[in-house]
């Protein structure tokens, strides 16, 4: 009896590749914390992992033990003439030929999507894309320069995917339409998910805590954030505080604004248990950016009873039809907001409240992962 479970767990394990350019150690961002997830499933459930990603060059502890692929940066590094992704294609083929996947996963609209739908269809292994913004849905039919001809190539590699890759997740109804409707593909729907607080959750009723969580890079829009504090200069009762990886062109803005605001922090990239301690401890989450498929910080902070102030996203109309946040297309209706959350601490409680409520019924990590896990295992 025995060796017929051994045997029936060896033939149900799959090879399996993470092919995506960052590594969660190297590079926290939204993308790489669900990839992380995954990868401990996995591993829970007797698969064997690699991961193949560009080297940063920074520490990699790999707690987790999976076969790493560390790709070394190409000596293309300037983005002029457009992503340089396609430059890293040869290595990542020997690789995949020398490893036989059965299954490769990517998360990321690049030319290594395009690669991987490529090499599954002539070796028979799955290849599992799994979108990660709503832009991705019409970026084949916008307009690329001339002047960024890799960019060109990259597209031409992301068409493949669209059209080839067994399976394409999607986070949203504006991503499950617009991938039946330009492409004439079902995608598979898989809610954004996390973990809820192990952990008593316990606000500070004195001070309304305002977070922006985000790598700083222009389409996260941080300076919007910053703009803000003009608005409560002079309040102590109210602290805004950034978190995320900085680019050198916004550190004199980060460093003025430290500098001139009592009530402003920055606390630089921090891992996933500080982030989720600061959401804790925090009331309210300020989005800025232009666009989002659907932000991992939504659903850590519905589960930490906080409420979400997004200037763009909205996905699937979650915020206000759950009444679990506000979309504030500017800066001005931002400040409103806050002010009121602060003047009516008992609507910011139930707001908080709902919310995760909300998210441990519908975005429960080990509630939704199943459907991921049964693309690889069927």
């Amino acid at each position: 009896m025995v060796l017929m479970i051994f045997l029936k767990r060896q033939k149900l394990s799959k090879n399996v590749v993470i092919l995506h350019p960052a590594y969660w150690e190297q590079a926290r961002g939204g993308a790489e914390l669900q990839i992380s997830y995954l990868v401990d499933s996995l591993l829970r459930r007797g698969h064997k992992v690699h991961y193949v990603f560009e080297d940063l060059g920074t520490e990699i502890n790999n707690d987790l033990k999976i076969h790493l692929y560390p790709l070394k940066k190409s000596v293309i590094r300037s983005k002029r003439f457009g992503s340089r992704w396609i430059f890293y294609h040869k290595r990542i083929n020997e690789i995949l030929n020398e490893l036989g996947p059965d299954v490769i996963y990517t998360r990321l609209f690049s030319s290594w999507t395009g690669l991987a739908s490529n090499f599954a269809l002539k070796s028979g292994a799955k290849h599992i894309w799994a979108l990660a913004s709503d832009i991705d849905i019409t970026r084949l039919q916008r307009s690329t320069s001339i002047f960024k001809p890799f960019d060109i190539i990259e597209k031409k590699w992301v068409k493949h995917a669209f059209y080839n890759a067994t399976s394409i997740i999607v986070q949203n109804n504006y991503q499950e339409e617009g991938l039946k409707r330009l492409y004439g593909r079902n995608g598979v729907f898989f809610r954004q998910s996390g973990f809820p607080c192990t952990d008593t959750i316990v606000k500070d009723k004195d001070t309304l805590n305002v977070l922006w969580i985000a790598n700083f890079k222009p389409i996260k829009r941080p300076e919007i954030f910053i703009n803000l504090l003009d608005f409560f200069n002079d309040t102590s009762n109210i602290r805004f505080t950034m978190i995320g990886r900085i680019q050198p062109m916004y550190r004199d803005l980060v460093n003025e604004a430290m500098g001139r605001y009592r009530n402003f922090d920055y606390l630089d990239e921090l891992n996933s248990k500080s982030v989720s301690d600061c959401l804790s401890n925090a009331d309210v989450l300020v989005n800025t950016s232009l666009h989002e498929g659907f932000s991992n910080t939504f659903v850590e902070a519905w589960m930490r009873k906080v409420v979400v102030i997004s200037m763009n996203s909205n996905p699937d109309h979650i915020l206000t039809e759950q009444n679990i946040g506000f979309v504030a297309p500017n800066v001005n209706d931002i400040a409103d907001i806050i002010n009121y959350l602060k003047n009516n601490p008992e609507k910011c409680d139930d707001m908080g409240e709902r919310a995760l409520k909300y998210a441990t019924e519908f975005h429960s990590y080990e509630k939704n992962i199943s459907k991921v896990l049964n693309l690889i295992e069927l």
